[in-house]
């Protein structure tokens, strides 16, 4: 150390801050005997001086922040993890979705079968009725029979009309079923997603008391070391 330095009988506070700046600056622990001979004082006021410096650099170690490195590592894990959970939700409500649609098109288009039978059926009875007509002018028996198949006719269009509002009424109700069932699918992968958040919400709490304990082990046996190099000088 340099012991060229003027030694002063009043000591300030500028000076005692310095003076350990340099010391510092010189790799060399700054002790309330090595301040003394850098710029004179009495020992109590010195010592005085130096237990503030030293509780105030203790508090800033224990202050200290959660390290960048292990903020960034947690943001990317977490952005990684949720790419992953956004992909996979977003897969299975499509699946289901395709599902869906595909079984309204099949039941669109055996409604569009039945109304293509009813669209024949009545086009047959038209002709009937026609035909009735005709043979109405030259024999009466062929009229009874043809009215008998007339009211057969009738009857199968009620059965075929009664028929499709069924199918109607079933295709609605499976529309609701599917409905329902993806909903209950929604909520179901909601429920695990949450269960996810919480799981990996847990487990950086836990990675964050890690790093939080080691972080202080290693404060804890850096001040050892010091005092212990105190106390040698």
């Amino acid at each position: 150390m340099d012991n060229v330095k003027q030694r002063r009988s009043n000591v300030t506070q500028d000076d005692f801050d310095q003076c350990v700046q340099g010391l510092l600056e010189k790799n060399f622990e700054p002790t309330v005997t090595k301040i003394v001979k850098e710029i004179g004082g009495s020992f109590s006021t010195i010592s005085l001086m130096f237990e503030k410096w030293r509780t105030e650099r203790n508090q800033s170690l224990y202050d200290s922040a959660v390290p960048d490195f292990v903020k960034h590592a947690s943001e990317k894990m977490g952005r990684e993890w949720w790419s992953l959970v956004q992909q996979d939700v977003t897969e299975r409500v499509q699946q289901v979705e395709k599902d869906a649609q595909m079984r309204i098109k099949d039941i669109k288009l055996q409604c569009d079968e039945y109304l293509a039978s009813i669209v024949d059926f009545e086009e047959a009875l038209e002709s009937k009725i026609m035909e009735i007509e005709h043979l109405t002018e030259s024999h009466t028996k062929a009229i009874t029979a043809f009215h008998s198949e007339i009211t057969e006719y009738k009857l199968n269009q009620a059965k075929a009309q009664q028929s499709y509002q069924a199918l109607v009424e079933t295709s609605c109700a499976e529309r609701d079923t599917i409905k329902a069932e993806f909903n209950t699918e929604k909520e179901k992968l909601n429920a695990q997603f949450k269960n996810q958040i919480r799981d990996e919400k847990i487990t950086a709490e836990k990675m964050e008391k890690t790093l939080r304990e080691l972080i202080d082990e290693k404060e804890k046996n850096i001040i050892e070391l010091k005092t212990k190099l105190a106390k040698a000088n």
